[in-house]
């Protein structure tokens, strides 16, 4: 009898630690579902561009510009950070992060307001399905903007970077667009200058001096253009400013050889021969240059 009911709780026993084991097992793999359908979630919802609304800054003759912020994130980039150590070795795993702040004018002219919102949309790929694609690919891409003010020209500056894992560094960039206050058009920078000359060779030359003003210039760059022409053909970008035209010259371009952008400011009065006074840019600028 005592042996009987010793083997009685001997295979209770056993019942139990069975039991326990399958307990066990149900809640490991019910917390490994939980855990891949939090991830599953968070790539979903990551996979969404998240907007959110920055500051306000009034710049004057009634323009306000606030500041927008468009966030994605896909793939591994979700959790890890660039050129983390845990990454896969393979890029197609790695996704994307991306991060671009944009400006969105008020104005007390609605139909030059509109004019402007819609082409900085456009710009800045507000609109657009695949950012990754727009700004040229990369697993980190950033993009911010800054505002001036100039008589009746809003200046808007794109700045941004693009990088991929594994790469010394991020490719810098730089775009800069004006509007004209009274209709909402760009204005092109260069339609300033006389057409009726070389003012290319001219202005190059004006460049030069300020570079080896500045001690930018040496002699070794003297093999990388034929003529001072080159110094205005290889500027990426322009911009207005109340003292004169700033040239920007991207990293790896000219003057602008080690990765940093390179820029001069040309003071109007240096380029008056140069300048077309009938032109609505110079007409636009005259009063407060």
């Amino acid at each position: 009898m005592i042996k009987m009911v010793f083997k009685l709780r001997r295979f209770l026993n056993l019942i139990g630690v069975f039991y326990m084991k399958k307990k066990n097992q149900y809640y490991i793999a019910a917390g490994l579902i939980s855990l891949v359908a939090v991830v599953v979630l968070i790539i979903f919802i990551n996979q969404k561009p998240i907007c959110k609304t920055g500051e306000t800054v009034y710049y004057g003759n009634g323009v306000t510009v606030t500041s927008k912020q468009i966030r994605q994130s896909n793939g591994c980039h979700i959790f890890l950070p660039p050129n983390s150590p845990l990454l896969p070795d393979n890029l197609d795993y790695h996704g994307d992060r991306i991060e671009i702040n944009y400006p969105v004018i008020s104005y007390r002219n609605k139909q030059v307001e509109s004019v402007i919102n819609e082409q900085i949309n456009q710009l800045f790929g507000v609109d657009r399905d695949d950012l990754h694609s727009f700004y040229g690919g990369g697993c980190h891409i950033t993009a911010d903007f800054d505002c001036e003010l100039v008589a009746d020209i809003l200046i808007i500056s794109i700045t941004g970077e693009s990088y991929i894992c594994g790469a010394a560094h991020g490719s810098l960039w730089q775009k800069t667009h004006h509007f004209d206050l009274d209709t909402g058009r760009k204005i092109n920078v260069t339609d300033i200058f006389r057409s009726d000359i070389d003012y290319q060779n001219e202005l190059g030359v004006i460049i030069l001096q300020h570079l080896k003003n500045r001690n930018i210039y040496n002699n070794e760059y003297g093999s990388y253009y034929d003529d001072e022409s080159d110094l205005v053909k290889w500027i990426g970008d322009w911009k207005i400013r109340k003292e004169g035209i700033q040239a920007y010259y991207m990293p790896y371009m000219g003057p602008a050889p080690r990765g940093n952008f390179e820029s001069v400011i040309i003071p109007y009065k240096e380029i008056e021969p140069l300048i077309n006074k009938e032109s609505p840019l110079w007409q636009m600028l005259e009063d407060v240059c």
